[in-house]
């Protein structure tokens, strides 16, 4: 039997000041060395990737959203990990998405909670705030959320953007994005296929990720991390 690649990490960058911090991010999160690393974009962010030594052996992509996702699934052989550039992963967060991937193989999509991710967002539910609560790094909410997980892995009806495992069979079965569709719009059409032909969708509820949202006036921009 061939075997299946493991899954790639495809980098949808933004601006540079995004793509350094979530780039550090994933420097100390522990991924492993033979990761595939692809990204694509905005060329600012390419320059930054350029001037980190071309970050885990990233490989740059033309084309950004719902396009670039479809040019991954192309190039690429394997699943594919879907990170925002405005999202900053903590330790284990590789090796975490895997385990539920391999927990759930009916999964179309897994997607991680998130303190900006619409009725995905923590710690309150379909409030979503730009900065994790309580003045935490991504890294010590990530801790927080894993210490009091129930690991249920919840059904959901779609996949959010900032950051989801997206797995090759179920592009297979249910096609490519919709690239004329902004790409959480791609990403919902795309999972109501894949639900249509018998897939799930889940919640990796022990899994969180920080995600930069817009910050309202008189709120400090940023965390540190």
């Amino acid at each position: 039997m061939p075997s299946v690649p493991d899954p790639a990490l495809l980098l949808l960058l933004h601006d540079a000041d995004g793509a350094a911090r979530c780039l550090k991010a994933l420097a100390a999160a522990g991924l492993p060395e033979e990761l595939v690393v692809v990204a694509g974009g905005a060329p600012a962010a390419r320059a930054t990737l350029d001037e980190l030594g071309g970050f885990l052996g990233a490989r740059w992509l033309e084309g950004d959203g719902a396009a670039l996702v479809n040019a991954a699934a192309t190039a690429l052989a394997g699943d594919l990990i879907l990170l925002d550039g405005a999202t900053e992963v903590g330790p284990g967060f590789h090796a975490e998405l895997l385990a539920v991937a391999a927990a759930e193989p009916d999964a179309a999509t897994i997607t991680p909670l998130s303190n900006d991710a619409g009725f995905l967002s923590v710690p309150r539910r379909n409030l979503p705030w730009p900065l994790p609560s309580g003045g935490l790094t991504a890294a010590q909410a990530a801790a927080r959320l894993r210490a009091g997980a129930l690991g249920l892995h919840p059904r959901v009806p779609t996949a959010l953007p900032h950051a989801t495992l997206l797995r090759r069979a179920a592009l297979q079965l249910a096609g490519p994005l919709d690239e004329t569709l902004a790409l959480r719009d791609a990403l919902a059409d795309f999972c109501a296929r894949a639900t249509a032909a018998g897939l799930a969708h889940v919640v990796a509820d022990e899994l969180f990720v920080a995600h930069r949202g817009a910050v309202p006036d008189g709120v400090a921009a940023g965390w540190t991390g």
